[in-house]
């Protein structure tokens, strides 16, 4: 009997990601020495491994679209972007959002300061926007992203 039915079959999709960090952690976990010209084997060695500071990591945002369910059971689909230190979300026609405290999502807009902030304009589905948020989308632009202002 197999270990999954063939309804839930893991892909390869699933399983080539956790190979990948298992090869990550196992060559992390190996070190080399390394002298510095003219040093003997005797003098000072240094332990690196593929994980240093030196060579940062980033660990982009999950790459698909999602659906999301607002608070009031309204549903949206948005788009990560980013990487584990700067990410953002975006709708899938490019406008950058913010989740308010509530839970919602609001297109976000810059302030004079050039930071993203809530616009007060709630995301809808793309199909079921009305025409007060159209007219909104028309005046910003959708390629606005994260700035780095909101990063620090």
């Amino acid at each position: 009997m197999p270990l999954f039915p063939n309804k839930y079959q893991p892909s390869s999709a699933y399983f080539a990601p956790v190979a990948a960090l298992m090869i990550l952690f196992a060559l992390s976990c190996q070190s080399s020495r390394h002298l510095d010209p003219g040093q003997t084997n005797k003098g000072v060695s240094h332990n690196r491994t593929i994980l240093d500071a030196e060579q940062p990591v980033a660990v982009p945002a999950y790459p698909h679209p999602i659906e999301f369910v607002q608070p009031d059971r309204s549903t949206i689909i948005i788009q990560l972007k980013g990487d584990e230190r700067v990410n953002w979300a975006e709708t899938p026609d490019g406008y950058t959002i913010l989740v308010t405290s509530e839970g919602f999502y609001e297109y976000a807009i810059h302030n004079d300061a050039g930071e993203l902030v809530f616009s007060g304009h709630r995301v809808s589905d793309i199909e079921a926007r009305s025409a007060d948020e159209k007219s909104f989308l028309q005046d910003i632009p959708n390629s606005d992203r994260h700035s780095d202002a909101n990063t620090r």
